[in-house]
């Protein structure tokens, strides 16, 4: 990921999810999870992150857009919130730091 990428993509996870969340042997994980309507952009994003998987939902409402998703956990996840950190907003870098502090 080059520095041009690394800020294009903070600036785009500020609308996105720092998490943590279950895992199925009860354990924690990190999560980052990236959505929009816009397929393209979330490609964009997927091939920054390492080519992880673009997931498209179809809408539960009528008059509704399709959603895409992307999705990485683990220590890809707290490598990226790293990564991204110092690009980020105030709100947003605390959040990373409380979630890198637990994983």
């Amino acid at each position: 990921m080059t520095e041009i990428e690394c800020a294009w993509l903070a600036g785009f996870l500020e609308g996105g999810t720092f998490r943590s969340e279950r895992t199925r042997n009860g354990g924690r994980t990190a999560v980052v999870e990236i959505k929009s309507v816009d397929h393209d952009v979330i490609v964009k994003a997927a091939r920054i992150l390492g080519g992880y998987a673009v997931v498209r939902r179809t809408p539960d409402k009528t008059g509704h857009q399709e959603q895409y998703r992307v999705r990485v956990t683990g220590t890809a996840a707290i490598q990226i919130m790293q990564r991204v950190r110092p690009h980020m907003g105030a709100r947003s870098a605390a959040k990373i730091a409380a979630l890198v502090q637990t994983h």
